[in-house]
C-alpha cells in the first residue's frame, strides 16, 4: 500500500521531536520481530513502538498535531473500522484490522489518544463520570506505556473504546462549532435586516 502525503505526517514531524523520543529496550525490540505480540513479565503486549507525542508535542502545537494525524489515511481507516456496525466483519477480524491493518495503526491511535487527552486538559469543559472513567483508563495505559513503550494487548477492548471516546468528543465539539457558527450567521443576518 502506498503512502499519501498525509501519511508522511509523523515522519515529517520526527525532526521536531527527536530529542523527546526515548530509546526502546533492545530486548523488547528483538522480541518484537517475530510476531505482533511480545510478553512482558506475564503480560501479553503489542510489539513496542515509539509514540511521537508521549513526552511532548514539540514546536508543532496541539491543533497542528491533531490536524496532521486526522488527515492521515491510517487514522481514517482506524476511524472506519472502529465505528463499523455493518456486521460485515467478525469481532476478531475487526480487532485484527484495527490493531494490525497497517504497520503504524497502534502508534497512530495512541498518538491520537495522547493529543486528545492533552486537548481535554486544556478544555474548560466539565467532565462527567463517563469522561473521568475514560481518562482513568488512559492514565493506566500511559503508565504502562511509560515503562514498557507498548500497550497491553489484554486491554484491546479498552484501547478501542478509548479511541472511540476521543473521536466522539471531537465530533461533538465540531458539531457544536457548526451550530454556533450557524447561530452567529443567523444573528448577523437579523441585525442586517433590522438596520
Amino acid at each position: 500500500m502506498s503512502r499519501t502525503n498525509a501519511d508522511s505526517f509523523l515522519e515529517e514531524f520526527s525532526p521536531l521531536s527527536e530529542a523527546l523520543l526515548p530509546n526502546i529496550n533492545a530486548q523488547n525490540a528483538n522480541n518484537s520481530t517475530t510476531s505482533f505480540y511480545v510478553t512482558i513479565g506475564t503480560e501479553k503486549c503489542f510489539k513496542p513502538f515509539v509514540s511521537k507525542f508521549f513526552d511532548g508535542i514539540g514546536n508543532i502545537g496541539l491543533s497542528g498535531a491533531l490536524d496532521g494525524i486526522c488527515q492521515m489515511e491510517t487514522f481514517r481507516n482506524l476511524h472506519s473500522i472502529a465505528f463499523d456496525n455493518s456486521d460485515k466483519m467478525s469481532a476478531t477480524e475487526k480487532r485484527d484490522r484495527f490493531f494490525f491493518g497497517s504497520s503504524d495503526n497502534i502508534q497512530v491511535l495512541w498518538d491520537y489518544c495522547i493529543l486528545s487527552k492533552k486537548d481535554v486538559e486544556q478544555s474548560s469543559e466539565e467532565l462527567d463520570e463517563g469522561d473521568l472513567m475514560q481518562l482513568d483508563i488512559f492514565e493506566a495505559l500511559a503508565l504502562f506505556y511509560d515503562v514498557h513503550k507498548t500497550l497491553p494487548a489484554t486491554q484491546e477492548d479498552e484501547i478501542m473504546d478509548l479511541f472511540k471516546y476521543f473521536i466522539g468528543r471531537d465530533m461533538l465539539w465540531l458539531a457544536s462549532k457548526v451550530v454556533n457558527n450557524e447561530v452567529n450567521m443567523d444573528n448577523e443576518q437579523e441585525e442586517c435586516e433590522n438596520m
